[in-house]
């Protein structure tokens, strides 16, 4: 259910045929060019390029960059997933519209694990950073303490 694509009318399908790889509505003929829409919208992905950002309507080829790359369509449910990372045996609920917000919302797994492992990398510096300090402040007080009680005996 999830790897269907919407229907589109046969203008739009003309157009997304026309497209090239990666491809905008500049590449098209004057006549099939959208009327009104943001530079990324009606645009192929790349096949050999990592993918755009995946939003909620990644099966709306009006909004931003998610024309299949080799095929005249749109992505569907699924191929947004895997391009969130999702594992093919994830099972979403809802309506279209509801599993493609659930996408739309997620971060990429990759990204994720990227992102835990730097802050983490980075709290160990600062820790590592700040006991080194505080491990120097009490060495330095014993040092003190040890020389006060020297003169003291």
């Amino acid at each position: 259910m999830d790897h269907n694509a919407p229907n589109n009318n046969a203008r739009l399908v003309k157009m997304m045929e026309l497209l090239p790889d990666g491809g905008t509505p500049e590449d098209l003929p004057k006549e099939l060019r959208p009327t009104s829409g943001f530079k990324n919208t009606y645009c192929r992905l790349w096949w050999n390029r990592p993918s755009t950002t995946i939003t909620r309507n990644l099966s709306t080829p009006s909004s931003s960059r998610c024309i299949h790359p080799k095929a005249p369509r749109s992505l569907t449910t699924r191929e947004g997933a895997r391009i969130q990372c999702f594992p093919d045996s994830y099972q979403f609920y809802g309506s279209r519209s509801d599993r493609n917000l659930q996408i739309g919302n997620a971060v990429p797994t990759f990204l994720s694990n990227a992102t835990a492992g730097a802050i983490l990398s980075s709290f160990k510096q600062e820790y590592a950073k700040n006991y080194g300090q505080i491990f120097k402040a009490k060495e330095k007080r014993n040092n003190v303490k040890n020389s006060l009680l020297k003169y003291a005996v």
